[in-house]
This record gives structure tokens, sequence and C-alpha cells, in this order.
């Protein structure tokens, strides 16, 4: 009597599916193009009240300056760093949400 040796296959647990990176990718995509929407339409209508990039600067002050200048926001110079580092903050939180919308998509 001759036993056959068996195979066992485990599949990995807990392993993603193969489309996950698409879904990621997707959802990166889809994080990008909305931050650069708003911030286009933002940039827009800033440009075409004479104030270009005042909208960031305001946030940027509100998030980062702990509101000082914000009881006179008119008056506001706009800042490069403040804007940079708004902008940031404002695509990981589209980029978040993006990701995370893609992931209830793919459900």
């Amino acid at each position: 009597m001759v036993a056959e040796p068996s195979t066992v296959s485990q599949a990995a647990p807990n392993s993603p599916p193969a489309e996950a990176p698409n879904v990621y990718a997707e959802g990166i995509l889809a994080g990008l193009v909305g931050a650069g929407a708003i911030a286009l339409w933002f940039l827009i209508l800033d440009t075409i009240r004479g104030r270009p990039f005042y909208t960031p600067t305001v946030l940027g002050t509100a998030l980062f300056g702990s509101g000082a200048g914000l009881s006179a926001p008119a008056q506001l110079p706009a800042s490069l760093d403040l804007v940079l580092s708004f902008t940031w903050v404002h695509v990981l939180a589209f980029l978040l949400i993006g990701v995370a919308g893609a992931r209830l998509l793919a459900l």
C-alpha cells in the first residue's frame, strides 16, 4: 500500500482582493480631482474679487494662526506659508474622502 502525499493549500488570512489597489487608485484620483476643483473654484472667485488666495489665507489663519487677525479678515495679507499649509490639509482631507468613498462603492 502506497500513501499518496496530500497537498493542502490554504488561503492567506484576510488577504485583500486583487482589485484593492485599483480601488485605492480610484479613490486617490477622485480625491485629487475634488481637491483641485474646489481649490480652482475659490481661486477663480477670489481673483474676480481682486484678492487671489484670500480664502486659503483666511482658512490657514484660522487653522494654524490661532485665529490671530481674524477679527478683521479683510485686512489679512496673502501668506504663502498659510496658503501652502492649508492646501496640504485640504488635499489630505479630500484624499481621505476619496479613498473612503471608493472603498464604500467597492463593497
